[in-house]
C-alpha cells in the first residue's frame, strides 16, 4: 500500500482525487485541508485520514506527496504564502526521504510563448502573478530535490473546465434565455474535465517513479473554437430549455489561444481522457439546471464558479 500526502484536499482537484481514491485498497491518503470539519462532512472512508493544515505529520509513513494547494485569488500576498507553504512541504518531504513528489502546476507558465503546441522544454513566459508563482514553485521543487533521493515532477495542467468562466456564463445564459454574445470567434481553447485530471494523476502514481521526468504536460490534447463551444451549448440546451439559444458573433481579430503537447505523459502512463467538451458542458447544465429547479442561487462566486456534485 502506498501512503499519499495530499495538500489542498478540500479544493476541486483534491476532492475529486479523494473521491476516486476512497475505494482503492492500494492507497492510504493523508488529506490536508484548512477546513477539516467540512471535508469530513463531504467524504469518509477507511483509507482517508483528514488532517488540519499546520498539524504535525508523521512524514516517515508518507510515500508520495501530491501538492495541489495553491492560491488563485489574484492577491500577491496570498501567492507568497502559497510559495512559502510549497517550500515547507517540499523541504519536509525531501529531508524525510519521501519517495516522490508531484507538484500540480499549470499550463499558464508558458504564457506568451508562440512555439505552439507547447512541449515541456518550451521557454516559460508567464504573463500574470498566478503563472509566475506557479513557475516559481517548479523552480523551488527542482532546487530542493536536485541532489536528493526524492523523485520530483511538475505536472502542468491544462485549463480545467471548472474555471472556464466564459463557458459557465454561456451555459447560464442558455438557461436564462439570454443571448450568448461572442467577440472574435477564432479563439481556440483546450479544456480538461476535473475527473480526467484526477484519474490521470492516479495513473501517474501507479507508474514506477524511477521512470518519471521532471515535468509533464497534462490535458486532453484537443482544441475547440469558442464558436464550436457555443454551438455545443446550444445543442445541449435543447434537453433543458424550450426556447432556442441565440448566438451573436461580433467578428474581431483575436489571436487564438495556445495548447500543450501531451504525448510525453500519455506515452508514460497510457492514460487518455474520458470526457470530451460535450460531456463537460452537459455536466454544467445538469448542475446549474438542478439548482434552478430547486430555486437555489445559481450565481457563480469569484472563488468557486462551479463544482460537481459528489457522485
Amino acid at each position: 500500500m502506498k501512503s499519499i500526502l495530499l495538500t489542498g484536499a478540500g479544493g476541486f482537484l483534491g476532492r475529486q482525487l479523494l473521491w476516486q481514491l476512497k475505494d482503492e485498497d492500494d492507497f492510504y491518503v493523508y488529506a490536508i485541508t484548512s477546513n477539516p470539519e467540512r471535508l469530513k462532512e463531504i467524504i469518509s472512508a477507511s483509507n482517508i485520514k483528514v488532517v488540519k493544515k499546520g498539524d504535525d505529520l508523521d512524514w516517515k509513513n508518507v510515500d508520495i506527496v501530491i501538492h495541489s494547494a495553491f492560491a488563485r485569488s489574484g492577491i500577491s500576498s496570498e501567492y507568497i504564502t502559497s510559495l512559502e507553504y510549497s517550500k515547507d512541504i517540499f523541504q519536509n518531504a525531501v529531508s524525510n526521504r519521501v519517495k516522490a513528489i508531484i507538484n500540480i502546476s499549470s499550463q499558464s507558465v508558458y504564457g506568451n510563448n508562440q512555439n505552439i503546441p507547447w512541449k515541456e522544454d518550451a521557454m516559460l513566459m508567464p504573463q500574470d502573478m498566478y503563472a509566475m508563482a506557479k513557475a516559481s514553485s517548479e523552480i523551488i521543487l527542482n532546487v530542493l530535490s536536485e541532489k536528493s533521493s526524492t523523485v520530483a515532477t511538475n505536472l502542468r495542467l491544462s485549463s480545467i473546465m471548472l474555471n472556464a468562466r466564459f463557458v459557465n456564463v454561456f451555459v447560464q445564459n442558455a438557461i436564462d434565455y439570454v443571448p450568448i454574445n461572442i467577440i472574435g470567434g477564432t479563439q481556440q481553447f483546450s479544456f480538461m474535465d476535473i475527473r480526467d485530471a484526477a484519474s490521470a494523476i492516479i495513473e501517474l502514481i501507479r507508474t514506477s517513479q524511477t521512470s518519471w521526468d521532471k515535468v509533464y504536460n497534462l490535458g486532453t490534447g484537443k482544441q475547440n473554437s469558442i464558436i464550436e463551444i457555443a454551438d455545443i451549448i446550444r445543442d445541449v440546451a435543447k434537453s433543458y430549455v424550450e426556447k432556442k439559444v441565440i448566438i451573436n458573433i461580433e467578428k474581431k481579430d483575436i489571436p487564438p489561444n495556445s495548447y500543450m503537447d501531451i504525448r510525453k505523459f500519455t506515452e508514460l502512463t497510457n492514460w487518455s481522457a474520458k470526457y470530451d467538451i460535450c460531456d463537460m458542458v452537459k455536466s454544467q447544465f445538469e448542475y446549474l439546471f438542478d439548482k434552478k429547479q430547486k430555486g437555489e442561487n445559481i450565481k457563480f462566486s469569484n472563488n468557486y464558479p462551479f463544482t460537481y456534485l459528489w457522485q
